[in-house]
């Protein structure tokens, strides 16, 4: 239902749900204080941390996109690739529920000619990749857990589904009949956003999920260089634990680009290894690497990007 309101009205809800979700977490914590670690950090490490970050998220995602057009028989240049990921990025923070991911294939329809819907396809795909290595890493977290399990049931049933997803065809196919039963033409889009599930071979898929393991093993370690910087002990292993459950409620889209869920998402999961203020300034100082650091340069790149788009339908025209 939500998603048949008007685009203002959504913005507006999402604003007024990250606002007051962000300040009722930072309600929770002497901000002072939290000011205070900052402070007291060292700005070596700070830089560092901010500099791993940024080179991960421009290479590591864009590689992955890359190889995922490429496997649909579209070759697109890496420098493209990549300056369409930084202008779109402020979108894709403003914009909710997603909606700003839709420039991305605007751009290749644009720019490289290729259909919309593949280019839809590619994106879809590449979610589906971030939510498969997010699984996977769930579920290695939930072993290295140990003692705190019974058995290891729910890491292999995690996998297992993982499994099924990505190697069945059954599976794959029995989403598409659902969509052409809601509707014939809904069905036949679904099968054309769906061309990742259906047509790649298994090695395919297998080398993109190890890609998207690569990206989200560049998070996690984020996170845990975030603890670092700030002087804060967390074992490796609650990291690759707990990481995988922040960014899933990250994906939650009730805020813009999950501001405030992720922070009470690490203010519970860790709360074991340190005060909230310590776990707080670690918090902010993710989401700041992690989120606020692209968007602000990707709004430098915004200008271009859009007046690049809009002369190529000019001259389209």
């Amino acid at each position: 239902m939500i998603s048949s309101w008007p685009q203002w009205l959504k913005g507006t809800v999402v604003l007024s749900l990250t606002v007051g979700l962000f300040g009722y977490v930072l309600s929770l914590v002497d901000i002072a204080s939290v000011w205070a670690l900052f402070v007291d950090a060292s700005p070596l490490r700070l830089t560092l941390i901010s500099l791993l970050s940024l080179a991960a998220y421009a290479w590591l995602p864009t590689w992955r996109w890359q190889q995922t057009l490429c496997a649909m028989d579209h070759q697109v240049p890496f420098r493209s690739l990549l300056f369409a990921r930084w202008g779109s990025q402020p979108l894709k923070t403003a914009i909710p529920f997603k909606g700003g991911e839709a420039f991305r294939a605007i751009w290749l329809q644009r720019r490289h000619h290729i259909p919309l819907l593949d280019g839809a396809a590619s994106i879809l795909f590449d979610m589906f990749l971030v939510a498969v290595a997010q699984l996977l890493f769930l579920a290695l977290g939930l072993s290295l857990a140990g003692s705190e399990l019974q058995h290891g049931f729910l890491p292999a049933l995690l996998t297992l589904s993982v499994g099924l997803g990505l190697s069945s065809p059954q599976v794959q196919r029995l989403a598409v009949f659902v969509a052409t039963r809601l509707h014939q033409r809904l069905g036949e889009i679904a099968e054309r956003l769906a061309y990742g599930f259906l047509r790649f071979p298994n090695s395919t898929r297998l080398k993109l999920v190890s890609i998207s393991l690569l990206v989200e093993l560049s998070e996690i370690l984020s996170m845990w260089f975030c603890f670092w910087a700030l002087d804060i002990e967390v074992p490796m292993a609650a990291v690759l634990l707990s990481m995988p459950i922040v960014m899933g409620f990250t994906l939650i889209p009730i805020t813009l680009s999950g501001f405030g869920t992720r922070e009470i998402a690490i203010l519970y999961l860790f709360r074991s290894y340190g005060t909230p203020e310590q776990l707080m300034a670690a918090a902010l100082l993710f989401t700041s690497v992690e989120f606020i650091l692209p968007t602000l340069l990707g709004i430098g790149v915004l200008p271009s990007f859009l007046t690049r788009m809009s002369q190529l339908e000019e001259k389209r025209v």
